[in-house]
């Protein structure tokens, strides 16, 4: 998948269902944003699994060369949807990305293609 931002700042990404094994990647880039709200409970290993067998394919991570720059899990209770830590890295190639509303359109859809 591509976003254009501008001629000159284009990134490539890739968006895929978060899995347990994305945890510790995904958990590095809540700790590298300031004020970044975490719960000891919730959002521990064990909490995030629990939540991700819950909602197995609402949960994604997007990755540029490898390496996950961004990050919403989306969950419901059978009747809403929420959206949980939605965050994202600065990518250097485009100093100015933004999402533009792809990976909170996947989670809300249930997935990816």
């Amino acid at each position: 998948m591509t976003v254009d931002m501008a001629v000159e700042n284009t990134i490539d990404y890739t968006l895929s269902v978060m899995t347990m094994e994305d945890y510790d990647e995904v958990y590095h880039l809540w700790m590298q944003i300031h004020g970044f709200g975490i719960r000891t409970m919730d959002d521990s290993r064990e909490g995030i699994e629990r939540f991700i067998r819950r909602n197995p394919t609402t949960s994604v991570v997007a990755r540029c060369q490898g390496k996950v720059i961004g990050a919403i899990l989306c969950g419901h209770d059978g009747r809403r949807g929420c959206l949980y830590h939605v965050c994202g890295r600065a990518v250097p190639q485009a100093r100015n990305w933004k999402s533009d509303g792809r990976v909170v359109h996947e989670g809300i859809a249930g997935g990816t293609d």
